[in-house]
């Protein structure tokens, strides 16, 4: 006896995926953190860089990456295979690149009461080096949850 095997098609509960979602929710805002702070000292420049925009662009731009992590997870668990899910990692790192700039420019329109700049943000935003690091890290992420949570399948050695 071997233990018991893994199963080709498990879904956890509710507590469960919650929980597994919001701990995995909470490393990415962490890694996130972390990321972004070493592209800030490599490149000397800021998320947020631009005078006048309001403080809370940066913020809000974690926060809508976060809640696609939050929900791609949950999405993920509804059906674990245990399988990479690749393309729903492509699919959460591509919704995360349109999503930060565009809560960041939600936040500079309220602020600033102008669409132009608002876009303009959004714009600077995507093709700085933050954005897309958040996507990559968002996908890598994603990408990592099956196999760590497979390894709660075998038992212990």
């Amino acid at each position: 006896m071997s233990g018991p095997t893994p199963q080709p098609d498990r879904r956890y509960g509710l507590t469960a995926a919650l929980l597994i979602a919001v701990l995995c929710t909470v490393l990415y805002i962490a890694l996130l953190v972390a990321v972004w702070g070493f592209i800030s000292l490599l490149t000397e420049r800021d998320v947020v860089g631009e005078a006048g925009v309001a403080p809370l662009a940066g913020p809000a731009m974690a926060v809508a990456a976060s809640a696609v992590v939050l929900f791609s997870v949950l999405f993920a668990l509804r059906r674990f295979t245990g399988a990479p899910p690749v393309g729903r990692a492509l699919i959460a790192a591509a919704v995360v690149y349109l999503a930060a700039p565009l809560a960041g420019a939600l936040v500079v329109a309220i602020d600033r009461a102008d669409v132009a700049s608002a876009l303009l943000f959004a714009a600077v935003r995507a093709t700085g080096p933050f954005v897309p690091a958040a996507a990559v890290v968002a996908a890598l992420l994603l990408l990592a949850v099956p196999p760590v949570l497979a390894l709660g399948d075998h038992p212990a050695r």
